[in-house]
């Protein structure tokens, strides 16, 4: 039998994968990657964003930001237009259909972390939110969890 079973598994890996399990946490895990991820950093930005931008917020290649944009194109969720000030950027934005579809995700999203409150209490929901932001910080971190 390999050394790898007789290692114990750490509760913190194991707390993060039950997390992972809980019904409704697609809610939020749907915004981690791919194309939700791509809207979601949109959203984030304002409305208007990058493909160098969409690349560094979610840690991708700029090709695999570049096949995520074609997609979400052909679906009418964004359009794309060269920056009138400066002709080698190009900017990404969502369209009214992009929107609505990211809207009904985000509802989603807040009716699972709603839940939790609920369930958690006001004191207990806000406790492990600062728990999270000293983690994230603690782990090289910035307020946004990105790397420094």
């Amino acid at each position: 039998m390999s050394h790898i079973y007789e290692t114990p598994i750490d509760p913190f890996f194991l707390s993060c994968l039950g997390l992972l399990k809980l019904p409704g946490i697609e809610n939020l895990t749907t915004f981690l990657d791919g194309e939700n991820a791509i809207l979601r950093s949109i959203y984030l930005s304002g409305g208007i964003s990058s493909p160098l931008a969409l690349s560094n917020d979610l840690h991708v290649s700029k090709g695999r930001i570049a096949q995520l944009i074609k997609s979400l194109m052909k679906k009418k969720y964004i359009k794309t237009k060269i920056n009138r000030l400066d002709r080698r950027k190009v900017e990404v934005r969502m369209t009214p259909l992009g929107e609505s579809y990211l809207s009904t995700k985000l509802e989603a999203a807040q009716a699972f972390i709603d839940e939790a409150r609920r369930k958690l209490g006001d004191d207990l929901f806000a406790s492990i939110i600062k728990i999270i932001e000293m983690t994230k910080l603690s782990l090289g971190g910035n307020e946004d969890g990105k790397s420094e």
